[in-house]
């Protein structure tokens, strides 16, 4: 797995499957906590304090940036 970094944005590579997924900010943030240590509601509420004016989806959101990074073969799913 390789990522490049540019302004808010994470671009992941997977060397295995050859499959990229650009991340936004706030997917940026999510990547960057999933660490195997946290659950999904503590990165929900790292997202929450991250962020200003966090949406009311915030946690359907988080789920779904995971669901993808997993669909996608980049993380196993939590």
């Amino acid at each position: 797995m390789s990522h490049l970094t540019f302004d808010d944005n994470l671009v992941l590579v997977n060397g295995d499957t050859g499959k990229s997924l650009v991340l936004n900010k706030s997917g940026k943030v999510i990547w960057n906590l999933l660490d195997g240590k946290l659950t999904q509601e503590e990165i929900v509420a790292q997202v929450c304090k991250e962020f200003k004016n966090v949406p009311d989806s915030v946690a359907q959101d988080v789920n779904s940036v995971i669901l993808t990074l997993s669909a996608e073969g980049f993380i196993d799913t939590l």
